[in-house]
């Protein structure tokens, strides 16, 4: 028997938090006074999602003609956007690392 997704949802008793990475991310993106370096203490306080962004950010894609060693930087070569997007990507696949216990939502298919 097939129950709608609203019910199915209800039965879960935990879901996991928004990390609080992402939630610091994306409150100083929304703040017209927010810079380089204010994203940059934010995003340090995270060494994996640092690493992460360090890498994406000494990638081919992006070209850098010298290496890119701190955050800051990163964030001028990447913006404010392709920030906030990798930070959501990198804290979602940790959130959604174990599926929630129903057939109709597979946390690896999400």
């Amino acid at each position: 028997m097939s129950f709608p997704i609203a019910t199915r949802l209800d039965q879960v008793e935990d879901l996991p938090t928004v990390p609080h990475t992402m939630h610091r991310v994306l409150s100083e993106i929304e703040d017209v006074t927010s810079s380089a370096q204010s994203m940059e203490a934010i995003i340090e306080q995270d060494p994996v999602i640092t690493a992460k962004i360090l890498k994406m950010a000494n990638s081919v894609y992006y070209s850098p003609i010298t290496a890119i060693s701190n955050v800051a930087r990163a964030v001028i070569t990447l913006g404010f956007m392709e920030i906030r997007d990798m930070v959501i990507g990198f804290s979602l696949t940790g959130m959604f690392c174990e599926d929630l216990g129903f057939a109709e939502f597979k946390a690896k298919e999400l």
